[in-house]
Parts: C-alpha cells; structure tokens; sequence
C-alpha cells in the first residue's frame, strides 16, 4: 500500500515537472481575433486557444427615483490597516510569478496619439523613460511611438512563456503560507462567525 503510495507521488511529481509553453499573439493591428497556443510536454500535446471577438455593450442605466445611490466608503480603520498589511507579499507575488513564467521573445509595439499633439508629447515625455527601461530587457522588445497627427491608438504584442508548474505551486504555497496572509485569512474567518 505504501509502496502504490509512494511510487503515485513520484509519478505526480515528475508530471508537475514537465513545462507548460504558452505562446500569445494579440492586438488591435492583428483583428479582432488573437493567436494563442497552449503545449505540455514538450509540445507532444498541443491546444490551439483562439480569442472569440468581445463585444461590449454599455452598463444598464437604473432608475433611482431622483436619488443617488449610496456607495460603500470602503474600508477602515483596522480591516484597512489589516489588508495594508497584505500589499508587499503581494507585490512579492506577482514579481516570482513573473520570475517564474519565464518569457522568452516579448515584444510589444503600441502606436499611441491625443487629439492635441501638447497631450501627445506631455504623455510621451512621461512614459519614455519607462518604454526604455522595459525595452533593454535581453529577449525583451518595447516599442512605444508617439503619433502627433491625431488621436490613435494601436498596439500588438506576442511572447513565448514557459512555466513549470511545480515552480508555480512552490510560488503560490509560499504566498497562500506567509504570515501577512495568514493573519488575514484567519481574521476574515473570525468575521463570518
């Protein structure tokens, strides 16, 4: 019994070690529809993902009889400071699992312009030092384009990404463990007593 145990573990184990790709291909240039590949197992089992077109539709308008809603002022004094508390586990969290979905041949392109060039280049001047810090990035590609000639916006963007899941459940384990959540979950459970 402890040996069919023992010996479905190893097989578990070794099938979390097997990396998961994930190729995308998406933007306003390339259509209404993306391109997205799932693969395991060293591409033996291949799943082709494709993005259905969205259509969006605007929010249903209430009638409130004359009245503004009442809206929740959110939260205070110790729930506040409780969940505050939370933000670097997990700005802890999503830097491993950028570490951890290792991208490979990033590249973004975005074609951005305002119907006033001034807002084009006031805009432009605040996020160039940002397109070229991203844009240095080894196998990492950031290409922003300031358009002065009217209000544009396209952009397209296509990586490869390569996950093992046991590295991505080592990652989650340590997030869902740390104290900081800890402490929350168990206090969010004392509430709803």
């Amino acid at each position: 019994m402890m040996g069919a145990l023992g010996g479905l573990a190893a097989v578990l184990l070794v099938l979390l070690l097997i990396p998961v790709e994930l190729e995308i291909a998406l933007g306003s240039v390339l259509g209404a529809a993306g391109r997205a590949r799932l693969s395991w197992g060293w591409g033996l089992f291949r799943v082709d993902l494709a993005r259905e077109k969205v259509v969006r539709r605007g929010p249903k308008r209430q009638e409130h009889g004359g009245r503004q809603p009442q809206r929740n002022s959110g939260l205070r004094g110790p729930s506040f400071r409780l969940i505050a508390g939370t933000i670097r586990p997990i700005l802890t969290l999503l830097r491993r699992l950028l570490h951890a979905t290792h991208p490979r041949d990033v590249r973004v392109q975005a074609q951005i312009g305002f119907d006033d060039p001034a807002d084009t280049g006031m805009f432009w001047g605040l996020i160039a030092p940002a397109v070229a810090a991203l844009g240095g990035s080894v196998g990492h590609a950031v290409e922003v384009e300031p358009v002065f000639a009217g209000a544009d916006f396209k952009w397209s963007a296509r990586g490869h990404f390569t996950v093992v899941p046991a590295q991505l459940l080592g990652v989650l384990l340590a997030f869902g463990l740390s104290p900081a959540v800890v402490r929350v979950a168990l206090s969010l459970s004392k509430g709803r007593r």
